[in-house]
Protein backbone atom coordinates (compact mmCIF):
# COMPACT_ATOMS: atom_id res chain seq x y z
CA UNK A 1 0.00 0.00 0.00
CA UNK A 2 1.24 3.51 -0.77
CA UNK A 3 2.03 6.17 1.78
CA UNK A 4 2.08 9.90 1.27
CA UNK A 5 4.10 12.38 3.28
CA UNK A 6 4.24 16.17 2.98
CA UNK A 7 7.93 16.49 2.18
CA UNK A 8 11.04 14.39 2.51
CA UNK A 9 14.68 14.28 1.48
CA UNK A 10 16.76 11.23 2.31
CA UNK A 11 20.48 10.78 1.88
CA UNK A 12 21.46 7.30 0.66
CA UNK A 13 24.95 5.88 0.58
CA UNK A 14 25.69 3.66 -2.39
CA UNK A 15 28.89 1.63 -2.52
CA UNK A 16 30.07 1.46 -6.08
CA UNK A 17 27.47 1.29 -8.82
CA UNK A 18 24.10 0.49 -7.25
CA UNK A 19 25.56 -1.80 -4.60
CA UNK A 20 23.68 -2.44 -1.34
CA UNK A 21 25.01 -0.30 1.47
CA UNK A 22 24.18 0.86 4.95
CA UNK A 23 24.50 4.07 6.90
CA UNK A 24 23.45 5.65 10.17
CA UNK A 25 21.50 8.83 10.78
CA UNK A 26 23.24 11.27 13.04
CA UNK A 27 21.71 12.12 16.38
CA UNK A 28 19.54 9.14 17.31
CA UNK A 29 21.67 6.72 15.22
CA UNK A 30 18.83 4.98 13.45
CA UNK A 31 20.28 2.58 10.90
CA UNK A 32 19.12 2.75 7.31
CA UNK A 33 20.20 -0.33 5.40
CA UNK A 34 19.82 -0.41 1.64
CA UNK A 35 18.73 -3.99 1.07
CA UNK A 36 18.44 -4.00 -2.69
CA UNK A 37 18.29 -1.86 -5.81
CA UNK A 38 16.52 -3.32 -8.80
CA UNK A 39 15.23 -1.25 -11.70
CA UNK A 40 15.83 1.90 -9.67
CA UNK A 41 13.72 0.58 -6.77
CA UNK A 42 15.60 0.82 -3.48
CA UNK A 43 14.38 -1.23 -0.53
CA UNK A 44 15.29 0.11 2.90
CA UNK A 45 15.32 -1.39 6.34
CA UNK A 46 15.01 1.44 8.85
CA UNK A 47 16.34 0.26 12.20
CA UNK A 48 14.18 -2.71 13.06
CA UNK A 49 11.18 -1.18 11.31
CA UNK A 50 9.37 -2.34 8.20
CA UNK A 51 11.12 -2.07 4.85
CA UNK A 52 10.46 0.88 2.58
CA UNK A 53 10.63 1.20 -1.18
CA UNK A 54 11.38 4.34 -3.11
CA UNK A 55 11.36 4.88 -6.84
CA UNK A 56 14.62 6.80 -7.02
CA UNK A 57 16.57 8.79 -9.55
CA UNK A 58 19.78 9.75 -7.76
CA UNK A 59 20.25 13.49 -7.86
CA UNK A 60 16.81 13.89 -9.45
CA UNK A 61 13.24 13.90 -8.29
CA UNK A 62 11.69 10.59 -7.32
CA UNK A 63 8.61 9.20 -5.65
CA UNK A 64 8.16 7.57 -2.30
CA UNK A 65 5.95 4.51 -2.68
CA UNK A 66 5.61 3.43 0.93
CA UNK A 67 6.02 0.55 3.30
CA UNK A 68 6.46 -3.12 2.65
CA UNK A 69 4.96 -5.54 5.14
CA UNK A 70 2.29 -4.86 7.71
CA UNK A 71 3.85 -2.44 10.20
CA UNK A 72 2.55 1.10 10.45
CA UNK A 73 4.34 3.49 8.06
CA UNK A 74 6.70 6.10 9.43
CA UNK A 75 7.46 9.66 8.37
CA UNK A 76 11.11 10.48 8.80
CA UNK A 77 13.91 12.75 7.70
CA UNK A 78 17.59 12.19 8.36
CA UNK A 79 20.93 13.88 7.99
CA UNK A 80 23.27 11.25 6.61
CA UNK A 81 26.13 13.35 5.25
CA UNK A 82 26.69 10.81 2.47
CA UNK A 83 27.85 11.14 -1.08
CA UNK A 84 24.67 10.44 -3.05
CA UNK A 85 21.17 11.74 -2.42
CA UNK A 86 17.71 10.68 -3.46
CA UNK A 87 15.37 13.62 -3.23
CA UNK A 88 11.78 12.70 -2.57
CA UNK A 89 9.73 15.80 -3.26
CA UNK A 90 6.04 16.39 -2.50
CA UNK A 91 3.98 19.45 -3.40
CA UNK A 92 7.07 21.43 -4.26
CA UNK A 93 8.53 21.32 -0.74
CA UNK A 94 11.68 19.45 0.27
CA UNK A 95 12.30 18.69 3.91
CA UNK A 96 16.07 19.24 3.99
CA UNK A 97 18.07 16.90 6.20
CA UNK A 98 19.40 18.70 9.26
CA UNK A 99 20.88 16.94 12.27
CA UNK A 100 18.68 14.10 13.47
CA UNK A 101 16.08 11.51 12.58
CA UNK A 102 12.53 12.48 13.42
CA UNK A 103 9.95 9.71 13.71
CA UNK A 104 6.19 10.18 13.50
CA UNK A 105 3.55 7.61 12.56
CA UNK A 106 1.20 8.45 9.70
CA UNK A 107 -1.80 10.07 11.35
CA UNK A 108 -4.50 9.02 8.92
CA UNK A 109 -5.17 5.77 7.05
CA UNK A 110 -7.28 6.81 4.06
CA UNK A 111 -9.39 4.24 2.17
CA UNK A 112 -10.22 5.75 -1.18
CA UNK A 113 -10.82 5.59 -4.88
CA UNK A 114 -10.97 8.42 -7.43
CA UNK A 115 -14.69 9.17 -7.11
CA UNK A 116 -15.92 12.61 -5.96
CA UNK A 117 -16.47 11.77 -2.30
CA UNK A 118 -12.96 10.44 -1.57
CA UNK A 119 -11.40 13.29 -3.54
CA UNK A 120 -12.95 15.97 -1.34
CA UNK A 121 -11.43 14.22 1.69
CA UNK A 122 -8.10 14.06 -0.15
CA UNK A 123 -8.35 17.82 -0.67
CA UNK A 124 -8.65 18.41 3.07
CA UNK A 125 -5.72 16.09 3.83
CA UNK A 126 -3.60 17.98 1.32
CA UNK A 127 -4.73 21.40 2.52
CA UNK A 128 -4.01 20.54 6.14
CA UNK A 129 -0.71 18.79 5.25
CA UNK A 130 -1.69 15.79 7.37
CA UNK A 131 0.42 12.66 7.01
CA UNK A 132 -1.74 9.96 5.49
CA UNK A 133 -1.47 6.45 4.16
CA UNK A 134 -3.41 5.63 1.00
CA UNK A 135 -5.38 2.38 0.94
CA UNK A 136 -7.00 1.91 -2.48
CA UNK A 137 -10.40 0.22 -2.65
CA UNK A 138 -11.28 -0.82 -6.20
CA UNK A 139 -15.07 -0.80 -6.22
CA UNK A 140 -15.34 -2.15 -9.77
CA UNK A 141 -13.49 -5.23 -8.53
CA UNK A 142 -15.81 -5.49 -5.55
CA UNK A 143 -13.19 -4.81 -2.89
CA UNK A 144 -15.72 -2.73 -0.94
CA UNK A 145 -17.68 -5.92 -0.20
CA UNK A 146 -14.81 -7.79 1.41
CA UNK A 147 -15.32 -8.66 5.09
CA UNK A 148 -12.23 -6.75 6.18
CA UNK A 149 -13.55 -3.56 4.60
CA UNK A 150 -17.10 -4.05 5.86
CA UNK A 151 -15.61 -4.33 9.33
CA UNK A 152 -14.62 -0.65 9.15
CA UNK A 153 -17.59 0.54 7.10
CA UNK A 154 -20.66 -1.72 7.18
CA UNK A 155 -22.12 0.39 4.37
CA UNK A 156 -19.39 -0.82 2.01
CA UNK A 157 -18.47 2.57 0.56
CA UNK A 158 -15.44 4.82 0.34
CA UNK A 159 -14.09 7.01 1.76
CA UNK A 160 -13.16 5.84 5.24
CA UNK A 161 -10.43 7.16 7.47
CA UNK A 162 -8.80 5.66 10.54
CA UNK A 163 -7.29 8.31 12.77
CA UNK A 164 -4.35 6.39 14.20
CA UNK A 165 -3.69 9.12 16.73
CA UNK A 166 -7.18 8.90 18.27
CA UNK A 167 -8.08 5.31 17.35
CA UNK A 168 -11.20 6.63 15.60
CA UNK A 169 -12.79 5.29 12.41
CA UNK A 170 -14.95 7.68 10.38
CA UNK A 171 -16.94 6.93 7.23
CA UNK A 172 -19.01 9.16 4.91
CA UNK A 173 -17.09 11.94 3.25
CA UNK A 174 -18.98 14.81 4.88
CA UNK A 175 -18.62 13.30 8.35
CA UNK A 176 -14.90 12.91 7.65
CA UNK A 177 -14.56 16.54 6.58
CA UNK A 178 -16.30 17.73 9.75
CA UNK A 179 -14.25 15.37 11.93
CA UNK A 180 -10.93 16.50 10.44
CA UNK A 181 -11.89 20.17 10.57
CA UNK A 182 -12.79 19.90 14.25
CA UNK A 183 -9.71 17.82 15.00
CA UNK A 184 -7.35 20.34 13.41
CA UNK A 185 -9.35 23.51 14.05
CA UNK A 186 -8.98 24.44 10.39
CA UNK A 187 -11.28 25.35 7.50
CA UNK A 188 -14.20 26.18 9.77
CA UNK A 189 -16.12 29.45 10.04
CA UNK A 190 -15.96 31.59 13.15
CA UNK A 191 -17.16 29.90 16.30
CA UNK A 192 -20.60 31.44 16.70
CA UNK A 193 -24.06 29.85 16.76
CA UNK A 194 -25.01 31.59 13.51
CA UNK A 195 -21.85 30.49 11.67
CA UNK A 196 -22.16 26.96 13.04
CA UNK A 197 -25.76 26.76 11.85
CA UNK A 198 -24.75 27.85 8.35
CA UNK A 199 -21.91 25.33 8.29
CA UNK A 200 -24.15 22.42 9.21
CA UNK A 201 -26.95 23.51 6.89
CA UNK A 202 -24.75 23.76 3.82
CA UNK A 203 -22.78 20.64 4.67
CA UNK A 204 -26.04 18.69 4.82
CA UNK A 205 -27.16 20.38 1.60
CA UNK A 206 -24.17 18.77 -0.10
CA UNK A 207 -24.52 15.48 1.79
CA UNK A 208 -28.24 14.94 1.15
CA UNK A 209 -28.69 16.87 -2.07
CA UNK A 210 -25.73 17.64 -4.31
CA UNK A 211 -24.05 14.27 -3.82
CA UNK A 212 -27.01 11.88 -4.08
CA UNK A 213 -28.72 13.66 -6.97
CA UNK A 214 -25.45 14.01 -8.88
CA UNK A 215 -24.68 10.34 -8.33
CA UNK A 216 -28.09 9.20 -9.50
CA UNK A 217 -27.93 11.55 -12.49
CA UNK A 218 -24.66 9.88 -13.51
CA UNK A 219 -26.05 6.40 -12.98
CA UNK A 220 -29.16 6.80 -15.09
CA UNK A 221 -27.49 8.90 -17.78
CA UNK A 222 -24.43 6.69 -18.28
CA UNK A 223 -25.00 3.23 -16.82
CA UNK A 224 -28.66 2.26 -16.41
CA UNK A 225 -30.47 0.10 -18.99
CA UNK A 226 -33.48 1.31 -20.94
CA UNK A 227 -36.17 2.46 -20.40
CA UNK A 228 -34.86 5.30 -18.29
CA UNK A 229 -36.23 8.60 -19.63
CA UNK A 230 -38.23 9.37 -16.50
CA UNK A 231 -35.28 8.71 -14.19
CA UNK A 232 -32.91 10.76 -16.35
CA UNK A 233 -35.30 13.71 -16.41
CA UNK A 234 -35.84 13.60 -12.66
CA UNK A 235 -32.20 13.35 -11.59
CA UNK A 236 -30.87 15.74 -14.22
CA UNK A 237 -33.44 18.29 -13.07
CA UNK A 238 -32.57 17.86 -9.40
CA UNK A 239 -28.82 17.93 -9.96
CA UNK A 240 -29.15 21.10 -12.04
CA UNK A 241 -31.43 22.67 -9.40
CA UNK A 242 -28.90 22.04 -6.63
CA UNK A 243 -26.00 23.46 -8.63
CA UNK A 244 -28.16 26.48 -9.49
CA UNK A 245 -28.73 27.13 -5.78
CA UNK A 246 -24.99 27.07 -5.20
CA UNK A 247 -24.37 29.32 -8.19
CA UNK A 248 -26.89 31.89 -6.95
CA UNK A 249 -25.32 31.91 -3.49
CA UNK A 250 -21.83 32.31 -4.95
CA UNK A 251 -22.96 35.32 -6.95
CA UNK A 252 -22.98 37.22 -3.64
CA UNK A 253 -19.89 35.84 -1.91
CA UNK A 254 -16.47 34.39 -2.68
CA UNK A 255 -17.11 31.05 -0.99
CA UNK A 256 -20.27 29.28 0.12
CA UNK A 257 -20.08 30.64 3.68
CA UNK A 258 -18.58 34.03 2.80
CA UNK A 259 -14.96 35.14 2.58
CA UNK A 260 -13.50 32.13 4.40
CA UNK A 261 -12.53 28.95 2.56
CA UNK A 262 -14.11 26.04 4.46
CA UNK A 263 -14.94 22.35 4.28
CA UNK A 264 -18.19 23.30 2.50
CA UNK A 265 -16.20 24.52 -0.48
CA UNK A 266 -14.13 21.33 -0.44
CA UNK A 267 -17.31 19.24 -0.38
CA UNK A 268 -18.74 21.18 -3.32
CA UNK A 269 -15.43 21.01 -5.22
CA UNK A 270 -15.41 17.20 -5.06
CA UNK A 271 -18.65 17.02 -7.02
CA UNK A 272 -18.16 20.14 -9.15
CA UNK A 273 -15.24 18.36 -10.84
CA UNK A 274 -17.88 16.13 -12.43
CA UNK A 275 -20.35 18.77 -13.65
CA UNK A 276 -19.71 18.16 -17.39
CA UNK A 277 -20.06 14.39 -16.90
CA UNK A 278 -23.23 14.84 -14.84
CA UNK A 279 -25.03 17.49 -16.88
CA UNK A 280 -23.25 17.67 -20.23
CA UNK A 281 -20.17 19.27 -21.75
CA UNK A 282 -21.73 22.75 -21.96
CA UNK A 283 -23.17 22.69 -18.42
CA UNK A 284 -20.62 25.09 -16.95
CA UNK A 285 -22.11 27.94 -18.99
CA UNK A 286 -25.11 27.86 -16.68
CA UNK A 287 -23.08 28.16 -13.46
CA UNK A 288 -20.53 30.96 -13.92
CA UNK A 289 -20.16 31.71 -10.20
CA UNK A 290 -19.74 28.07 -9.24
CA UNK A 291 -17.20 27.71 -12.06
CA UNK A 292 -15.28 30.71 -10.73
CA UNK A 293 -15.00 29.13 -7.27
CA UNK A 294 -14.21 25.71 -8.74
CA UNK A 295 -11.36 27.13 -10.81
CA UNK A 296 -9.97 29.05 -7.84
CA UNK A 297 -9.87 25.94 -5.67
CA UNK A 298 -8.47 23.82 -8.51
CA UNK A 299 -5.55 26.23 -8.80
CA UNK A 300 -4.59 25.76 -5.15
CA UNK A 301 -1.44 23.66 -4.51
CA UNK A 302 -3.48 21.19 -2.45
CA UNK A 303 -5.82 20.53 -5.37
CA UNK A 304 -2.80 19.99 -7.59
CA UNK A 305 -1.63 17.41 -5.06
CA UNK A 306 -5.00 15.67 -5.23
CA UNK A 307 -4.63 15.48 -9.01
CA UNK A 308 -1.42 13.50 -8.59
CA UNK A 309 -3.10 10.85 -6.43
CA UNK A 310 -4.56 9.21 -9.54
CA UNK A 311 -1.05 8.08 -10.45
CA UNK A 312 -0.44 6.35 -7.13
CA UNK A 313 -2.61 3.29 -7.76
CA UNK A 314 -4.30 1.68 -10.73
CA UNK A 315 -8.06 1.16 -10.60
CA UNK A 316 -10.18 -0.90 -12.95
CA UNK A 317 -11.71 1.34 -15.62
CA UNK A 318 -13.84 -1.13 -17.60
CA UNK A 319 -17.53 -1.23 -16.73
CA UNK A 320 -17.90 -4.89 -17.73
CA UNK A 321 -20.45 -7.32 -16.32
CA UNK A 322 -18.33 -8.10 -13.26
CA UNK A 323 -17.95 -4.40 -12.54
CA UNK A 324 -21.69 -3.83 -12.96
CA UNK A 325 -22.46 -6.62 -10.50
CA UNK A 326 -19.97 -5.19 -8.01
CA UNK A 327 -21.17 -1.62 -8.36
CA UNK A 328 -24.90 -2.26 -8.65
CA UNK A 329 -25.71 -5.03 -6.23
CA UNK A 330 -29.43 -4.98 -7.04
CA UNK A 331 -28.50 -6.80 -10.26
CA UNK A 332 -27.50 -9.87 -8.25
CA UNK A 333 -29.46 -9.52 -4.99
CA UNK A 334 -33.25 -9.82 -4.99
CA UNK A 335 -34.56 -6.64 -3.37
CA UNK A 336 -37.84 -8.38 -2.54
Amino acid sequence: MGSHYPGLRIGISLLGDFSPASAHCQGRSRAITVLSLESRIITFLVGNRTGFSADVWLGRLGRFHGPLGSNRPTQFSCSLGLKSFAELLFRGRTCHPLSACRWRPALITFYYNLAPNPMKVALFLEEAALAYELRPVDTRKGEQHRPEFLAINPNGKVPVIIDQDAGATVFDSNAILLYLAEKTGRFLPENTPVARAELLSWLMFVATGVGPFSGQAVHFKHFAPEPKDYAIDRYQFEAKRHYSILDARLSMRRYVLGDAYTIIDMAVWGWARMVPFILGEDAWAGFPNLKRMFDEISDRPAAQGVGKIKDRHTFKTEMDEDARRNMFRHLTVDAA
